[in-house]
């Protein structure tokens, strides 16, 4: 367990820095959250609203994955569990 309690504090620096690969996911998951939230409320307004919504948030998610650009500079993270 000491070892473990020494090891911590260079786990959740890697971990933090692993944290951005995540940003494709995020954007699509905010999408889909703001998505609903468009279709409950604001569609009575604008009916093209959750549709337009869904595509922003795509075409973000899609130029988080093409700015992460991990395929061609090896990165990884998570102890290389994702690459």
């Amino acid at each position: 367990m000491a070892a473990f309690a020494s090891s911590i504090s260079s786990i959740l620096d890697h971990i933090i820095v692993s944290i951005p690969l995540f940003q494709p996911e995020l954007a699509l998951m905010i999408a889909f959250v703001c998505s609903i939230f468009c279709s409950l409320f604001i569609d009575r307004i604008w009916k093209q609203s959750s549709f337009a919504i869904t595509i922003i948030g795509l075409l973000l998610s899609l130029y988080f994955l093409f700015d992460q650009n991990s395929l061609f500079t090896g990165e990884s993270g998570f102890f290389e569990m994702i690459n």
